[in-house]
């Protein structure tokens, strides 16, 4: 990838902290709040906007995206299925096909649950272990690469990300949160630690 003039570089950002997630998950890294806050935020922001987030290190390595065939179903309880008896498995779900309506739907509703959360962690701290379901009971898992362009293409259309992304995705369609955010690692170590201490209860 070429590298932009020096004038056009982007500033790292700060996340927008009137956002309650973001603030809460900075409140953590600052010593002013627990992580427990931050995980009851996230999981509010879930059920408001029907996605959800697994770490699931074994199911998010699958490269697929599934649609129930007679939805809704309950996707945790499908996950578990998968792991004891695929064939029946399986046989409740159809794979996602390209640039389907499905797809469409998924793109809403994430960028929507984006802009409530700024769960902006990239493709190795996401996409490896982490996958999402809707409240339909589909499941989306992905490559590094295309979580990436999820996000990218969030960004540009977020008001807030705008300011750091008008010049640095004109190369390559992806998102480098190194680049883009301020203090990125710590930022994603902990929305990554909240990540794991919902999964975990």
């Amino acid at each position: 990838m070429r590298s932009n003039p020096a004038n056009k570089m982007p500033i790292p950002i700060e996340l927008n902290r009137e956002i309650p997630f973001v603030k809460a998950v900075y409140d953590v890294i600052e010593g002013k709040g627990d992580i427990d806050t931050a995980v009851n935020i996230l999981k509010q922001q879930e059920q408001a906007h029907g996605v959800f987030i697994h770490y699931d290190e074994f199911h998010a390595l699958w490269g697929l995206n599934l649609i129930p065939k007679q939805p809704p179903v309950d996707a945790t309880q499908m996950l578990a299925l998968a792991s004891n008896n695929w064939g029946e498995f399986i046989e409740n779900y159809v794979e996602v096909k390209a640039y389907s309506d499905e797809i469409k739907t998924f793109e809403t509703k994430l960028f929507r649950f984006l802009d409530d959360t700024y769960m902006v962690l990239d493709g190795s701290k996401f996409a490896r272990d982490c996958l999402l379901t809707l409240n339909d009971g589909s499941i989306w898992t992905f490559a590094m690469g295309e979580w990436g362009e999820y996000l990218a293409d969030w960004a540009r259309q977020n008001l807030w990300m705008q300011q750091a992304v008008n010049n640095s995705l004109n190369e390559v369609n992806t998102f480098y949160g190194d680049v883009l955010v301020k203090d990125y690692y710590t930022w994603a170590t902990t929305a990554k630690a909240v990540i794991e201490r919902k999964c975990s209860k």
